[in-house]
């Protein structure tokens, strides 16, 4: 039988603290081209970015603040023309590039209310501008990172809070102690697992593979489908529960761990539709 109440109560406890020292800004900097945030948010708390055209690229930073770095180019249209939105909640703060005469784009005097709401990447279309904003976001340890965009990639390195990534085109690639969970349309997506945390992650794309590498052979539940594709497993002390050439469902990690019950264990599932699915090992 396995009593998940403490992991409940731990993060309770996160989310409590958190509240009683929320997100507060320290700087924040703008001109035509680079926009700049800092802010102090606490271990458990998250830091997202909505953005449309551009990368996002996330670094776990050795201070207590986070930093948010953003540069703004385009051939054609004016850089100065998208803004950037700041919203600072209980569960931490969300910045928004929000371009002119965008889908669902709110008014101006109505950004800082709406850009905890605003549409997801693939839904806000950039009206045409062909601006980009490329993001650098430095994240304490134990923040979350949050980040969508439409066309881009996202890549986060050693973030210990845990990585949500989605993007329509663009690949993704995590690599972090913590919960790993990405959506992408056209892209691929590879998430490298380090040990000392439990992993719950998801992973799906439509057009593209999918890769898992662990650092660790700590015991976890695998559930792999591909519609068109393989599905490879090199990984020692792998049990196989059922297979078929596009479906997979097996018992990852050390074998005496692997005594817990199922419930107990974190699970990876990993789905595409057009592309390959592997899970690798590697210390």
């Amino acid at each position: 039988m396995c009593d998940r109440s403490l992991a409940r109560h731990i993060g309770l406890l996160f989310l409590i603290l958190g509240l009683l020292t929320p997100a507060f800004a320290v700087r924040i900097d703008e001109t035509p081209y680079v926009f700049r945030y800092e802010a102090r948010i606490s271990a458990g708390l998250s830091i997202e970015i909505k953005g449309v055209n551009g990368d996002l690229l996330v670094e776990e930073s050795e201070g207590t603040d986070v930093e948010v770095v953003a540069r703004k180019s385009g051939s054609f249209d004016d850089p100065a023309e998208v803004k950037m939105t700041v919203v600072e909640h209980d569960q931490g703060a969300t910045i928004c590039a929000v371009y002119p005469g965008a889908r669902n784009a709110p008014q101006q005097a109505d950004n800082d209310a709406a850009c905890a709401s605003h549409p997801a990447a693939g839904d806000a279309q950039p009206g045409g501008s062909d601006v980009k904003v490329d993001f650098l976001v430095r994240v304490p340890k134990g923040v979350r990172f949050v980040g969508r965009t439409a066309n881009g990639k996202v890549q986060a390195h050693r973030v210990t809070g845990g990585v949500e990534a989605h993007t329509v085109n663009g690949n993704i690639e995590i690599d972090g102690a913590g919960p790993s969970h990405a959506t992408s349309v056209n892209g691929s997506i590879h998430a490298v697992m380090q040990p000392g945390a439990q992993q719950e992650s998801q992973l799906q794309t439509v057009n593209g593979n999918l890769t898992v590498t662990l650092a660790s052979l700590d015991p976890a539940r695998l559930f792999a489908n591909t519609v068109n594709g393989g599905i490879a497993i090199a990984v020692p002390s792998t049990e196989t529960i059922e297979e078929s050439a596009q479906h997979l469902v097996a018992q990852v990690g050390n074998a005496a761990a692997a005594t817990l019950a199922p419930a107990c264990q974190p699970e990876i599932r990993m789905r595409t539709v057009n592309g390959d699915i592997r899970l690798e090992y590697h210390r």
